[in-house]
Protein backbone atom coordinates (compact mmCIF):
# COMPACT_ATOMS: atom_id res chain seq x y z
CA UNK A 1 0.00 0.00 0.00
CA UNK A 2 1.62 3.41 -0.79
CA UNK A 3 2.44 5.87 1.63
CA UNK A 4 0.42 9.15 2.65
CA UNK A 5 3.48 11.41 0.65
CA UNK A 6 3.14 8.88 -2.40
CA UNK A 7 -1.04 8.64 -2.70
CA UNK A 8 -0.61 12.68 -2.47
CA UNK A 9 2.24 13.13 -5.25
CA UNK A 10 -0.02 10.84 -7.71
CA UNK A 11 -3.61 12.50 -6.75
CA UNK A 12 -1.25 15.70 -7.49
CA UNK A 13 -0.14 14.70 -10.61
CA UNK A 14 -3.69 13.30 -11.83
CA UNK A 15 -5.46 16.15 -10.93
CA UNK A 16 -2.97 18.44 -13.33
CA UNK A 17 -2.96 16.29 -16.18
CA UNK A 18 -6.72 16.66 -15.75
CA UNK A 19 -6.46 21.02 -15.17
CA UNK A 20 -3.91 20.67 -18.59
CA UNK A 21 -6.28 20.84 -21.81
CA UNK A 22 -9.12 22.98 -19.86
CA UNK A 23 -5.67 25.44 -18.78
CA UNK A 24 -4.15 25.22 -22.73
CA UNK A 25 -7.92 25.78 -23.68
CA UNK A 26 -8.60 28.78 -21.52
CA UNK A 27 -5.29 30.44 -23.09
CA UNK A 28 -6.50 29.99 -26.66
CA UNK A 29 -10.27 31.61 -25.58
CA UNK A 30 -7.86 34.37 -23.80
CA UNK A 31 -5.96 35.01 -26.65
CA UNK A 32 -8.28 35.08 -28.91
CA UNK A 33 -10.14 37.43 -26.79
CA UNK A 34 -7.04 39.70 -26.31
CA UNK A 35 -6.45 39.76 -30.12
CA UNK A 36 -9.99 41.09 -31.20
CA UNK A 37 -10.36 43.12 -28.55
CA UNK A 38 -6.68 44.86 -28.95
CA UNK A 39 -8.02 46.57 -32.63
CA UNK A 40 -10.80 48.79 -30.36
CA UNK A 41 -8.07 49.95 -27.53
CA UNK A 42 -6.35 52.71 -27.80
CA UNK A 43 -2.55 52.92 -27.49
CA UNK A 44 -1.64 53.94 -23.66
CA UNK A 45 1.43 55.30 -21.85
CA UNK A 46 4.34 52.84 -21.32
CA UNK A 47 3.67 51.14 -17.94
CA UNK A 48 6.89 51.51 -15.40
CA UNK A 49 6.65 47.50 -14.45
CA UNK A 50 6.00 44.77 -17.31
CA UNK A 51 3.40 42.12 -16.44
CA UNK A 52 5.78 39.81 -16.44
CA UNK A 53 7.63 41.49 -13.68
CA UNK A 54 4.41 41.54 -11.56
CA UNK A 55 3.66 37.95 -11.75
CA UNK A 56 6.98 37.12 -11.14
CA UNK A 57 7.33 39.03 -7.91
CA UNK A 58 3.95 38.73 -6.59
CA UNK A 59 4.42 34.81 -7.26
CA UNK A 60 7.84 35.25 -5.36
CA UNK A 61 6.07 36.05 -2.37
CA UNK A 62 3.39 33.73 -2.58
CA UNK A 63 6.25 30.99 -2.08
CA UNK A 64 8.28 32.85 0.65
CA UNK A 65 5.13 32.91 2.14
CA UNK A 66 4.10 29.10 1.67
CA UNK A 67 7.66 28.54 2.66
CA UNK A 68 7.45 30.27 5.64
CA UNK A 69 4.31 28.91 6.33
CA UNK A 70 5.34 24.58 5.90
CA UNK A 71 8.68 25.98 7.92
CA UNK A 72 5.87 26.88 10.86
CA UNK A 73 3.62 24.16 10.61
CA UNK A 74 6.63 21.69 11.06
CA UNK A 75 7.75 23.73 13.99
CA UNK A 76 4.41 23.09 15.28
CA UNK A 77 4.20 19.76 14.84
CA UNK A 78 7.43 19.73 16.70
CA UNK A 79 5.99 21.03 19.53
CA UNK A 80 3.02 18.56 19.65
CA UNK A 81 5.34 15.90 19.15
CA UNK A 82 4.93 14.72 23.23
CA UNK A 83 1.41 14.22 22.17
CA UNK A 84 1.26 13.06 18.60
CA UNK A 85 3.72 10.73 19.92
CA UNK A 86 1.22 8.80 22.32
CA UNK A 87 -0.83 8.06 19.07
CA UNK A 88 1.17 8.66 15.78
CA UNK A 89 3.98 5.84 15.17
CA UNK A 90 7.50 7.83 14.41
CA UNK A 91 9.98 6.40 12.42
CA UNK A 92 12.45 7.81 15.16
CA UNK A 93 13.81 4.69 16.65
CA UNK A 94 11.78 4.50 20.60
CA UNK A 95 13.68 4.96 23.58
CA UNK A 96 15.64 2.45 25.45
CA UNK A 97 13.70 3.47 28.93
CA UNK A 98 11.31 1.23 30.30
CA UNK A 99 8.21 3.05 31.65
CA UNK A 100 7.70 2.88 35.36
CA UNK A 101 4.30 0.94 35.76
Amino acid sequence: MPGYKQLTQEISEQVTSALKPLQDLSIDVVSSVAEAVSEFLPSLAVAPVSPEEITDANFGLAETVLQNSKTYASRVLKALEPITGKFVESSKPKSSKVAAA
